[in-house]
């Protein structure tokens, strides 16, 4: 006698439709979940290290800043300062009382780190006096350093384009020269900071330059008004000056928000 075949009823066919159905529910969950850590993850690195590269480059250039020279505007969404390229001390200056002196400097001072159209700096204590349209107490090199007749072996003569009376002595006798000033601007259309570099002084203050290099220093900056990217701190009696750095990204399509702030302490030594 045959034994009968018996096959799956309805019930047991529509159960393991349900439980495959429920195991499969949970492994794309799992792995989508993963997916979407490791994507978050990404992203947020990407934006991390944009911001610490920028506030990185950033710090390194304010630190060497010529002194007082840092100004903010734009409500704060642009930071300005002149790169300093050289600096020393000298051994003689003229002032309105002594206007026959020459501009006398001591090593080291390489000749070599100077050239025509550079400016350099005595006493300097604001921005004004940085970037007035002609300042007392900034000259334009006319030609680098030179030995002259009658200096002592190892000095040098600087010679600058506009008369070298300068405005009063550095209480150090400190001279700084520099570059033309460098621009960081958050673009808030675009979200992206940007880097200005090479324009005139007298363009400085001004967002619409015509800088001859950009660079794109950083994407993805939100900060809205009321919440300004750069602010500086006057200095003290018992601190110098303080940069406040204060990026807030977001990451396109998802809205998240990142803060991240940062302080640089600026020597107080004109």
């Amino acid at each position: 006698m045959k034994a009968s075949q018996r096959g799956y009823t309805l019930v047991e066919l529509i159960t393991v439709i349900i439980l495959l159905g429920v195991i499969g529910t949970f492994t794309f969950n799992y792995i989508g979940f993963g997916t979407r850590i490791y994507s978050d993850t990404v992203g947020r690195e990407r934006i991390t290290g944009e911001g610490r590269f920028a506030v990185n480059r950033l710090t390194i250039e304010l630190k060497n800043a010529l002194p007082r020279s840092i100004q903010v505007f734009d409500d704060g969404r642009c930071i300005e300062f002149l790169p300093v390229i050289a600096s020393g001390q000298y051994v003689d200056i003229a002032l309105p009382s002594q206007p026959t002196n020459q501009f006398i400097v001591v090593p080291p001072l390489s000749s070599t780190a100077l050239s025509p159209g550079q400016h350099l700096f005595v006493f300097a204590e604001n921005p004004a006096q940085v970037y007035a349209g002609t300042s007392p107490r900034r000259k334009t090199i006319g030609t680098p350093a030179t030995t002259s007749a009658g200096l002592p072996a190892g000095l040098f003569a600087i010679n600058f384009v506009e008369s070298e009376v300068f405005e009063t002595q550095s209480t150090g006798r400190r001279f700084y020269v520099t570059e033309n000033p460098v621009q960081w601007c958050f673009d808030a259309s675009t979200g992206e900071l940007v880097r200005r570099a090479g324009h005139a002084l007298t363009s400085a203050g001004s967002v619409a330059i015509a800088a001859p290099s950009q660079e794109r220093m950083a994407t993805g900056l939100a900060n809205e008004a009321g919440e300004p990217v750069f602010s500086v701190a006057a200095p003290t009696l018992n601190r110098n000056s303080l940069v406040i750095i204060d990026f807030r990204f977001t990451r396109p399509g998802t809205g998240e928000f990142m803060q991240l702030a940062h302080e640089v302490f600026l020597p107080n030594v004109p």
